[in-house]
């Protein structure tokens, strides 16, 4: 019997060839869609929490009163602070460098190099493939390295006991240890003992400064401490430790670490719980479209197979027995599907991992694969199988003669509905995509007025600066003759020296640090300080709003340039010739203003930016303006300077096009998977369409030709065929329209900046919908109303 269902279901799914591909391709894609989303999902969700303790481990953060947000860098004494509390376990100091790495002079570039202390080791876990992490620092000296920087910088050489070279300095290697999963906010390459910061007196030169914040700082609590009371005591310690600043000791949870919105920190990998929502979402979505065209095309003949049921129940099969024989059938379509799908996931799975960043490989997660491909396949096969199998399985002549399903419905509205519903989340997706590509592209207009990819960036090796002893003078000598001689070369047009990029993740200060004439003391909020010389304006497109800008020379030393926020937020009324001073008993002077420009993300509101004039201020980071067209020549150039100039030290630069994808890297990810489903969606759902036009066309045929005898026109017939499918389009517009406007303001809500929703997106989504729609049709349409009637009606 069991055979004899499979027979069956074999030979039904080949009779109906056209409508068994749309089905098949269309689940095959909502099943690749559907694991691949899992999988990410699943990774997101697990962060962090493969840890010993991990529950019980947190990160240090700060809250400044009149600051937004938290602060995730603390000062060092926090950690000793910490430390001595009864109910901590351990503490650990984290902190990040980009460094070049020289092995056997070949240069390697290195993002990802952080700087920890030995407890590093025994709150996270790492597998020790080679030598060993304990007491590792005891040689300040020391460096650790994951399987693939060893892999990068010695081949497979061994890498144990080798030495890597960064700022002069011989770094040995003392262990090598795995990489860290996907799903850790750690992905740092190598990692150097904090004793290698310790100044010439052998003294850790942070261990009393209460001024920089420079750390992260991990902490392991005792199991069932009261966080909160644990908060609230170390608060009130540091606090007297800040001069009695009033500041809030936050302890962030490491499971959580990953979806915090409340700080920023390019140091670890975050994520969005709205994304996890959004996606999750879609990929039940994407099962149920990909269902959808199954189900439509089922309940669509069903009326043809009434005749063959009707002898089956007559020679005695038993409700079960007709039942089985359509679940079986759609089991059969979905294990299609699963294979095709498989294959796909094979294909699209290198592409998938450079979106997500993210190294899905079967032999890494075969479990998971396999867990998720039978949920996929019993899941679907319910999906598809149950509701035609119950409406034929319990059919009674006269409710089909009337054209009624088992739920009473008529089946040609029971069809409308599942068209229109495919319809309505193709078009909340495809306007959501353009929403989201508009703000990406607001951001990369809104953020500075100038051209990235003609700036390049690097900064004075910390090798020279220990080299100059620190000297100040000296520095501000050397980076004025390199600047020199870059500009003799014509491929440069500008050359500026700044403390910090313009945008992305600034220094700050409090306002009750600076002064000025009828300064309000109870104000409280930060203010971005950036330290240019005058060519700046030029490079980044500044815009005078009143006032000038810095002239050359030290003419306007000392002096500030504020943007608009600023001017408003300490309520300068004139601010042109105001006093305005870092410190008290300071001459400096506002000499402009400048317009207002997001230096940080969108997502954050433009703050407070006092821009100064002064060359004592660890102005040691190169921008240079490149004239179009000459990238490579002013690179040859720049390269030539700095190996004349700093032998011995491999050039690290960065042009800001890709400072700015650093910038927005979690936002332009979404955005790209959003695309890539997006596009999935949309053919699921047109492909649905041309199915059912397909079906509609064959089943009609008859009518076609009677109508063509009677005297009608093609035009006419398809008028008459396109207008029941082009309603079905402009239905979906309205449902979808008010939903698509409702998610893409709350997701524009994350942001402090962003595009207005207007008519245009929608108008264009339509115009769209209904041109491709139209397409689609016309074909199979124009077919089936210039067909011979003499070939519809022969049996007739």
């Amino acid at each position: 019997m069991i055979k004899h269902f499979f027979v069956a279901a074999f030979r039904n799914i080949k009779r109906n060839i056209t409508t068994t591909i749309v089905s098949l391709f269309g689940l095959s894609i909502s099943f690749t869609s559907f694991i691949l989303i899992l999988l990410w999902v699943q990774n997101e969700l697990s962060f962090d929490n493969y840890h010993d303790k991990a529950n019980n481990i947190y990160l240090t953060e700060v809250k400044y009163t009149g600051f937004e947000g938290l602060n995730p860098l603390t000062i060092y004494p926090v950690g000793n602070i910490l430390q001595n509390n009864p109910y901590v376990d351990l503490v650990t100091r984290l902190n990040t460098a980009r460094k070049v790495e020289v092995i056997n002079g070949n240069a390697f570039k290195d993002y990802n190099i952080a700087i920890v202390d030995s407890n590093w080791f025994k709150i996270f876990n790492y597998k020790v493939l080679e030598g060993s992490v304990k007491n590792w620092d005891t040689d300040p000296y020391s460096l650790v390295l994951t399987a693939s920087e060893a892999k990068k910088l010695f081949g497979n050489n061994h890498s144990l006991g080798r030495f890597v070279m960064m700022d002069s300095v011989p770094f040995q290697v003392k262990a090598v240890v795995q990489d860290n999963p996907s799903n850790s906010s750690f992905q740092f390459k190598a990692l150097i003992a904090s004793t290698s910061q310790k100044n010439k007196r052998n003294q850790n030169p942070y261990e009393n400064d209460w001024n920089n914040s420079n750390f992260r700082t991990f902490v392991r609590l005792f199991p069932n401490t009261n966080v909160t009371k644990f908060q609230n005591a170390i608060s009130c310690t540091i606090q007297n430790g800040f001069n009695k600043i009033d500041a809030d000791v936050v302890l962030q949870p490491l499971n959580e670490l990953h979806f915090d919105i409340d700080s920023f920190d390019p140091a670890f990998k975050r994520g969005s719980h709205l994304a996890v929502w959004i996606f999750g979402i879609l990929s039940i979505v994407l099962l149920i479209m990909g269902s959808i065209n199954y189900v439509n095309f089922t309940v669509a003949k069903i009326n043809v197979r009434t005749k063959e049921v009707s002898i089956r129940k007559i020679i005695g099969s038993s409700k079960n027995q007709i039942f089985w024989q359509f679940l079986i059938e759609s089991f059969l379509m979905c294990v299609f599907a699963l294979i095709l799908s498989l294959l796909l996931i094979s294909i699209s799975l290198p592409i998938f991992d450079t979106i997500t960043e993210i190294n899905f490989q079967f032999s890494q997660h075969y479990f998971l694969f396999g867990l998720l491909s039978l949920i996929t396949l019993l899941l679907v096969t319910f999906l598809n199988g149950v509701l035609p199998a119950l409406t034929i399985t319990y059919f009674k002549p006269l409710d089909f003669l009337q054209g009624h399903t088992l739920l009473k419905w008529k089946n040609v509205f029971f069809r409308k509905c599942l068209v229109v519903f495919q319809f309505v989340v193709s078009i909340v997706f495809i306007i959501g995509t353009i929403v989201i590509f508009k703000q990406m592209k607001l951001a990369q207009n809104t953020t500075t007025q100038y051209n990235r990819s003609q700036v390049v960036t690097f900064s004075l090796p910390y090798s020279v600066v220990r080299k100059m002893n620190y000297n100040s003078k000296q520095i501000i000598d050397f980076c004025q003759y390199f600047k020199n001689q870059l500009l003799k070369d014509n491929s440069i047009d500008k050359v500026a020296l700044l403390n910090t990029a313009p945008e992305g993740s600034m220094n700050s200060s409090g306002v009750q640090g600076y002064y000025w004439q009828g300064k309000d003391t109870s104000l409280k909020f930060p203010i971005t300080r950036l330290y240019v010389s005058s060519e700046a304006k030029d490079i980044f497109n500044f815009q005078i709003v009143a006032g000038r800008w810095f002239q050359d020379g030290d003419r306007d030393k000392g002096n500030f340039v504020l943007n608009e926020t600023a001017v408003k937020q300490m309520a300068i009324v004139n601010p042109i010739g105001s006093l305005f001073a870092k410190s008290q008993g300071d001459t400096g002077h506002i000499i402009g203003v400048i317009k207002d420009y997001a230096f940080k993300s969108l997502h954050d509101k433009i703050g407070a930016m006092a821009i100064c004039n002064s060359d004592d201020d660890g102005r040691t980071d190169f921008y240079v303006k490149i004239f179009p067209g000459k990238v490579s020549q002013a690179m040859d150039r720049i390269n030539s300077i700095f190996k004349k100039s700093i032998p011995g030290e491999p050039l690290d630069y960065l042009f800001m096009n890709q400072s700015f994808q650093m910038l927005y890297k979690n936002d332009i990810k979404i955005s790209n998977l959003m695309l890539l489903f997006s596009c999935a969606v949309i053919l699921i759902a047109f492909m649905g369409l041309f199915g059912m036009i397909v079906f509609i066309a064959e089943q009609r045929v008859k009518e076609i030709g009677i109508r063509k005898v009677f005297g009608a026109s093609a035009l006419r017939i398809i008028s008459l065929l396109s207008y029941a499918f082009l309603s079905l389009i402009i239905v979906s517009m309205f449902i979808a329209f008010p939903i698509a406007w409702w998610l893409s303001s709350k997701w524009l809500d994350f942001f402090a900046y962003k595009i207005d929703l207007n008519w245009e997106i929608f108008a264009f989504v339509g115009l769209i919908l209904i041109f491709v729609s139209s397409i689609i049709m016309s074909f199979q349409v124009y077919r089936s109303a210039t067909a011979n009637p003499v070939n519809s009606l022969r049996s007739e």
